[in-house]
């Protein structure tokens, strides 16, 4: 524990002399939120400054400022001013009291932080996404509940006692009310984590399907942001919880440490890597949506020509004897009809000639070992993604014109 001692002369009365003593004092739990409040604030003003005029990095600066001026209320409450000390040495009187000046300061509220990450995803992914003045409206909720904090400070501004300021707030229903805006941002929270989750998965299929790359620092940056707001997504849950229900104060306290020492944490990983980021390819159009399907050359039915040979070629889909059209659309997130559709126009032949011709191509290789591996016919086309060797020999004969056996003499 470090304490700071700040002793002030004064001047109460012409004939009475005062002194004042604060008393600062700093905790671990502390100074890593300082360290982290003061780098998150520098990095910030770097990304904001910076020359790249990307809409991405600018955002990217201004939620870390955000997050630095949501945690600063936390801060102060805990390291001070928290003891003030007066005393009227002509009086003979000490008079204390804890600094309440930062009980009510409205500036931790979390509603802005949902919207601005799911535009900042959207900015990440789509170089060509615009914020529109209807994109604004996603903050409404934001500024509506700062506008009855700030008031519920004016109110209560000149009160230096925390239980009369208490008093005055609970009169205008603010507990209640702070505890509908914690619901409401884990509420929007979720939302938006669910929108950001969709944006990034047609991201991956794009990226990891048509182009098959094995490493995306895009998908991997927006992929870990979006984890770091599910947790503290689900840390302010477990905290409303325990506010809800009730609960031992110092395990709510603590709860609610976690939860601070989580968001400066969060606020270095912003702050740190966002920068490290900013000159990076990821904010670029090398890695956009844009890029990728101008780079392919790919209309809507190109891409799921890509998608469906991915299945057959990677996931080899045609090994199991069962595979049916609607498990196969199911997977590819299509219709049957499209699938069908986009088969015989891209392949020229139905889905189940497609399914064989893969099965057929795989059992003439393996035929053409037979005598290494000491394999059966039999064996091959159960291995080839056949059911029956029936149907083997029906689907072999018509896509070579010979049975298997024949296949095996003319080739040896």
């Amino acid at each position: 524990m470090v304490c700071i001692i700040f002793i002030v002369d004064s001047k109460r009365n012409n004939n009475h002399g005062l002194l004042r003593r604060m008393i600062i004092t700093f905790s671990i739990f502390n100074m890593l939120f300082m360290i982290a409040v003061t780098q998150g604030l520098i990095t910030s003003a770097l990304l904001l400054l910076s020359k790249d005029k990307s809409h991405s990095i600018r955002l990217l600066g201004i939620i870390i400022v955000l997050y630095c001026i949501f945690s600063i209320k936390m801060l102060f409450l805990n390291s001070g001013p928290t003891d003030v000390v007066f005393i009227d040495f002509l009086m003979s009187d000490n008079v204390s009291f804890k600094s309440s000046f930062f009980v009510y300061l409205p500036i931790d509220n979390a509603l802005f932080f949902p919207p601005l990450f799911a535009c900042y995803i959207s900015l990440l992914l789509k170089k060509d996404f615009k914020i529109q003045c209807l994109h604004l409206l996603h903050i409404i909720p934001g500024i509506s509940f700062f506008i009855y904090d700030l008031c519920i400070y004016l109110m209560t501004f000149d009160v230096q006692s925390i239980n009369e300021k208490n008093v005055i707030a609970n009169s205008y229903y603010h507990a209640s009310i702070n505890l509908f805006e914690n619901v409401i941002v884990i509420i929007s929270g979720c939302g938006y984590l669910i929108y950001s989750y969709n944006k990034l998965k047609q991201y991956k299929d794009l990226i990891f399907e048509v182009s098959h790359e094995k490493h995306n620092p895009l998908y991997d940056w927006a992929k870990n942001i979006i984890l770091w707001v599910c947790g503290f997504t689900i840390i302010l849950f477990v905290n409303v919880i325990l506010d809800l229900y009730g609960g031992d104060s110092t395990i709510m306290l603590a709860v609610w440490k976690v939860m601070y020492l989580y968001i400066a944490v969060f606020i270095y990983y912003l702050g740190f890597c966002g920068y490290k980021k900013k000159d990076s390819d990821i904010y670029s159009e090398k890695y956009s949506i844009e890029s990728i399907s101008k780079k392919h050359k790919m209309t809507g039915l190109d891409l799921i020509e890509e998608k469906i040979k991915y299945k057959f070629e990677s996931d080899k889909v045609y090994l199991d004897p069962n595979l049916s059209i609607s498990q196969l659309s199911e997977s590819l997130g299509i219709s049957n009809e499209k699938l069908s559709f986009v088969i015989n126009k891209k392949f020229q032949v139905n889905f189940r000639d497609l399914l064989n011709s893969y099965r057929i191509n795989l059992a003439k290789e393996k035929l053409l070992e037979l005598e290494n591996t000491h394999q059966t016919i039999l064996s091959i086309s159960y291995d080839s993604g056949f059911n029956s060797q029936a149907s083997f020999y029906r689907a072999f004969k018509k896509f070579e014109g010979i049975s298997p056996k024949n296949y095996i003499a003319l080739n040896q």
